[in-house]
């Protein structure tokens, strides 16, 4: 398998470039020995490039349209496309497709093969790539065909086809030959409208085949080990299919007539002749013998009219190709390796004497010479290799027709590159017009100049339109100009650049005396952020000052978040860190194997990190423990939520093999790749750069997700990132590790803070009881915890913060962040019966929000975004550089200087939001559903029914069950914190429950679904005391017939409901308490001995239960 192979399409044409992978679009100039001139559109004028810090130039090019009758395979791999015009003295007089006239020696050329006209209809492997196959535009990496030297075509993939679609003549014949790395395994076929002729691999053997009928041609590999030499004929009109051998031999011949159109029926299979038959049914026994043997693999597409060849192994070289009419006659032989002549009726051994007037003069074995019109001529072979590997101290000038031109570049002038070539007595021209690609030489190991390491450089990146692209280089910030200069690796000058939106700069990162983030980070809902030394809050105003400029107010009207002295090296420990989540388990937080930063996740598992997608991107190692090795990988998830993200990628380490893609339907992937392995372990590295995130795998990209930044989206639109467990082809799943955690985070992206999105959901859902005085805020601790209500003071050690009737001081040190929160949309109140608040006539209205600012806006003309490596981001107007610092102007802070050394990245345009500032927004209250209050005294169809008996857990601990207070009377409440009327009601009920001796009368108040610490510093808060039930799931509440709280229910001594109150009223308490009074009359009437009888009540020492 060649090493060497190139797209016959640059996935960016018209682009340069480096040896460290870089690329710039743009049109190439003159090329001399000083370096490449190139033009581009983000430089005012041309670059000059130092040739020895390049790799190549992809041109721009149009389909190729192969005119020339011949083409000459160099020994050197190279190859020249035209029609000799003589020879004489040795050398080849070529008149080329892009050189012009070219002389070529004679000890150079391997062979002259005709590749259109007289008798053949096209030649050569690289015919069929007209079409280029097009490529699915999610796989990220092109074809999966490829050019190699001396013409050749390679594909390293499972089940790839390429298809010449062609009319074809009644009678043809296609000559085929190809090596693969193992056994042969493939198809070859021809089309028409009118029916198929193919010759095809099953197991060892090869088979001539019209799609029903088949015969055996023998062993599949005829030419040494992982070769085959295909020569079919088809007569179309007679039904004959005819597979000969390079020695003129036929080894295989079906004759079936065509079905003509509109005839009944078609015609049933024969059975397979001689030995075939018994090999067939072995080999067809894996699938009921009704074809051939299931490769597992996926289906491959329909046949086009014309030639398709089928690659069902590994990789495969495309050496020979020819499309011919066909006589009927059988085919001659071939040379076999021999020196001499071929014709379409005969090889004749023999050397070439010479070429002039159209007629080649061959000199046989017996030293006569006999001519040939060079119309009859099909190719002259030598016995001579062809080299396929390349001399990297060489140029190689690649054209999309297969043409390659190997050899010295002198230089390149007004489009057209001299070249001194082994092959060639005089330097070749060609113009590079229709050229696919120029390969600058590699410097030889006594003059290698070392590549500039990218660490430590800084960046130019802009979007290209398919993706972010990025340039090394170095920043010069002495300029008249908006923007500084830029200096790429291996320009021989810096070079201004031109303002686009898209533009940005990035310093590089110092390696020591990494800056600390801002002691206050004020995230603005214009997308800013405002680092400051210290932050206050008095009156709805935000006293700030910072370093760069005079001390402020701002208007907390403006602000959406403030986070507090936050780490840049989130993330950066591993899988240890503690925003990773385990999934599928139970468990919250991944084992930890020795300290090592490594997790073993069985089938079923995954594991998440919600905020960890951030610019730059990351790495990591994935490892098989036992049976196949898969993860699914999930990008841009909202949290650790499975269903909530965008693009997934499935990676599958097979042993041998990787097989890495797009998954668009569960478990399987469009337009894989096969990565070779071997290694035992798989790396897996994503990028992330404006949005756009690159998956590569063992360093081979395998596709490219986009976040989905739509207003509204749910999905594909966070930061999370999602590991799992996954099958691929429905194949068995394994046991894997995951290790080698890095983050590659630029300085100043600072990290969010981590919490759980249940949490941030059960912060925002705003109770009934504070509609009237929402939460302005809600705080972020740096364990996770969240908690509602507003910052009533701020300074730069402490802030005072109100949550419902509690007041706190709390250190800033334990804050991670603070968020401004918008009020929620509320129902209009309505009266109901009772008089109570119920649920009817709802009415959206719009509460008085602060204008929506939740979004990045654009930069008006003339505004640069500065990002600083203290997690600062600005919108600047009238910058200057001096080279020690940037002055510039701030619309809220005024004239500002800012030092060289705290420069993180200049944006021209909009930025992606960052990872906190996009976290930390749009945080909006919900409001808690209303209960359902209808107008309810005791007229419950439930009153007289047996109580459905329960068991639940309670507040203090131990177990409250039902059935152990047979007897007595049980008064259930069902309530909860967040509940008006529920908090209203119960002062009362407790003190009227108090005149019921405990051996009697118990109340039980049942809390629906809520935490037990916001239950517990509820009661502590109120100074209430009561015995509390746990019902969860509000499964409890349902067997009551519970549909809005306060719920409260009466249980008499017999087990059976006497009495059901819903809603709040007044008196509530008074009804209850004699509905408790009623209830034990009618107890002690119907059971006199119960009078007096005491019961064991629950309590968390499980002794009697304590008001």
């Amino acid at each position: 398998m060649p090493r060497l192979l190139i797209p016959p399409r640059a996935a960016q044409p018209g682009t340069i470039r480096w040896l460290n992978g870089e690329s710039l679009a743009g049109k190439p100039g003159d090329i001399t020995a000083e370096g490449v001139s190139w033009s581009s559109a983000l430089f005012k004028s041309p670059l000059l490039l130092r040739r020895e810090q390049l790799e190549r130039i992809d041109f721009s090019v149009a389909p190729p349209q192969r005119e020339a009758p011949f083409r000459v395979i160099l020994i050197d791999g190279g190859q020249f496309s035209g029609t000799p015009e003589k020879m004489e003295n040795g050398i080849l007089f070529l008149r080329g497709a892009h050189s012009g006239l070219v002389e070529l020696r004679q000890e150079n050329i391997a062979a002259i093969e005709r590749i259109s006209g007289e008798g053949v209809i096209v030649g050569g492997p690289q015919a069929l790539l007209t079409p280029v196959p097009a490529a699915s535009p999610e796989a990220g990496s092109g074809t999966p065909w490829y050019l190699a030297a001396a013409g050749r075509l390679v594909s390293h993939m499972f089940r790839q086809g390429i298809t010449l679609p062609w009319k074809l003549p009644d009678k043809s014949s296609v000559e085929l030959s190809l090596n693969c790395d193992r056994r042969p395994e493939f198809s070859l076929k021809l089309a028409a409208d009118e029916g198929s002729c193919a010759v095809e691999t099953w197991g060892d053997e090869l088979v001539l085949t019209d799609g029903e009928e088949f015969t055996s041609a023998g062993s599949a590999v005829q030419s040494g080990p992982g070769r085959a030499f295909l020569r079919l004929a088809w007569d179309r009109p007679a039904g004959r299919r005819v597979l000969y051998s390079t020695e003129g031999k036929v080894l295989a011949e079906l004759t079936v007539p065509p079905v003509q159109k509109g005839a009944p029926g078609r015609r049933k299979k024969k059975p397979a002749p001689g030995g075939l038959k018994g090999a067939l049914k072995q080999l067809m026994g894996l699938n009921g013998g009704e074809g051939p043997p299931d490769t597992g693999l996926p289906a491959a597409p329909p046949v086009e009219n014309g030639v398709t060849f089928q690659n069902k192994g590994a990789g495969v070289v495309l050496e020979r190709f020819t499309v011919s009419e066909w006589s009927g006659d059988p085919l001659p032989a071939l040379l076999g390796g021999q020196t001499g002549l071929e014709t379409g009726t005969a090889a004749l051994p023999g050397e070439l004497a010479g070429i002039s007037a159209g007629v080649l003069t061959l000199r046989g074995t017996d030293g006569q010479t006999r001519d040939f019109p060079l119309a009859t001529v099909r190719a002259f072979r030598w016995d001579r290799a062809v080299g396929m590997e390349r001399d990297v101290s060489l140029t190689d000038l690649w054209f999309a027709d297969g043409d390659l031109l190997r050899g010295r570049l002198k230089g390149a002038k007004e489009g057209t590159a001299t070249m001194e070539i082994a092959a060639a007595a005089q330097p070749v021209n060609s113009k590079w017009e229709g050229g696919r690609m120029l390969m600058l030489p590699r410097p030889q190991p006594d003059k290698e100049q070392p590549r500039e390491p990218l660490k430590g450089m800084d960046e130019l990146s802009w979007d290209s339109g398919s993706g972010p692209e990025v340039l090394h280089g170095k920043i010069l910030t002495e300029s008249q100009g908006p923007l500084p200069r830029f200096s790429l690796i291996g320009a021989v000058s810096p070079a201004e650049l031109v303002p686009a939106p898209s533009l940005a700069l990035t310093w590089a990162p110092p390696e020591e005396n990494i800056p600390d983030s801002a002691p206050a980070l004020l995230h603005l809902k214009n997308g800013e952020t405002l680092p400051v030394k210290s932050a206050g809050l008095n009156q709805g105003t935000i006293q700030l000052s910072w370093e760069e400029a005079v001390p402020r107010q701002l208007n907390s009207e403006l602000i959406q978040a403030v986070q507090f002295a936050a780490s840049p090296a989130a993330a950066q420990g591993g899988f240890e860190d503690p925003g990773w989540q385990f999934l599928g388990t139970g468990q919250d937080q991944p084992p930890r194997e020795g300290g090592n930063g490594q997790v073993t996740l069985t089938p079923g598992m995954g594991i998440a990190h919600p905020f960890i997608l951030q610019e730059g991107g990351l790495s990591f190692r994935l490892s098989p423990v036992s049976g196949l090795a898969s993860i699914r990988v999930r990008l841009f998830s909202q949290g650790a939520e499975r269903s909530s993200g965008g693009t997934n990628f499935l990676i599958a380490d097979y042993g041998g093999s990787i097989y890495a893609g797009v998954e668009r339907t569960e478990g399987q992937i469009d337009s894989q790749q096969s990565i070779p392995s071997g290694r035992g372990y798989t790396d897996v590295r994503l990028a992330l750069e404006g949005g756009v995130a690159e998956i590569f795998v063992n360093g081979v990209s395998i596709g490219k997700a986009r976040r989905d930044a739509e207003n509204g989206k749910k999905s594909g639109n966070g930061n999370g990132l999602i590991i799992e467990t996954a099958s691929l082809w429905g194949n068995q799943i394994g046991t894997l590790k995951l290790s080698d955690l890095s983050c590659h985070f630029p300085a100043f992206q600072i990290p969010a803070p981590v919490f759980t999105q249940e949490a941030k959901r059960e912060a925002l859902l705003l109770p009934r009881m504070r509609r009237d005085d929402p939460p302005r805020q809600v705080l972020i601790g740096r364990n996770g915890d969240l908690l509602r209500g507003q910052i009533e003071a701020l300074t730069s050690t402490h802030l005072a913060f109100r949550s419902g009737l509690e007041s706190f001081k709390v250190p800033i040190d334990r804050v991670a962040a603070a968020v401004w929160v918008k009020k929620p949309q509320l129902p209009v109140k309505a009266t109901g019966a009772s008089g109570n608040e119920a649920r009817g006539g709802e009415k959206a209205v719009q509460a008085e929000n602060p204008p929506d600012g939740d979004s990045l806006s654009g930069t008006p003309d003339g505004r640069q975004w500065l990002d600083l490596k203290n997690g600062g981001r600005l919108i600047l107007t009238n910058i200057s550089w001096n080279g020690k610092e940037v002055t510039a102007k701030h619309s809220l802070l005024g004239e500002c200087r800012i030092p060289a050394s705290s420069l993180g990245r200049l944006l021209s345009g909009t930025p992606v939001p960052g990872t906190a500032w996009h976290v930390l927004s749009g945080w909006k209250l919900e409001a808690a559903p209303d209960p359902v209050l209808p107008d309810g005294t005791g007229g419950s169809p439930l009153i007289g029914k047996e109580a459905a008996e329960f068991k639940l857990a309670l507040l203090e601990g131990g177990d409250f069950s039902l059935k152990e207070h047979r007897g007595k009377v049980v008064v259930l409440d069902f309530w909860a914190t967040w509940c008006g009327p529920c908090v209203k009601s119960l002062p009362g009920l407790l003190e009227a429950m108090a005149e019921f001796p405990p051996e009697q009368a118990v109340l039980i108040t049942v809390n629906q679904g809520e935490p037990n610490d916001r239950i517990s510093r509820f009661l502590e808060a109120r100074r209430l005391t009561m015995v509390v039930a746990l019902d969860a799931d509000q499964g409890v509440a349902g067997k009551y017939g519970v549909e809005g709280i306060p719920h409260t229910v009466v249980i008499g001594p017999d087990g059976k409901i006497a009495f059901v109150k819903t809603g709040y009223s007044p008196d509530g308490e008074k009804q209850i308490a004699e509905a408790v009074r009623q209830a034990l009359k009618l107890g002690k009437a119907e059971d006199p001995a119960s009078v007096g009888e005491t019961g064991t009540q629950p309590s968390s020492s499980g002794g009697t239960l304590e008001k």
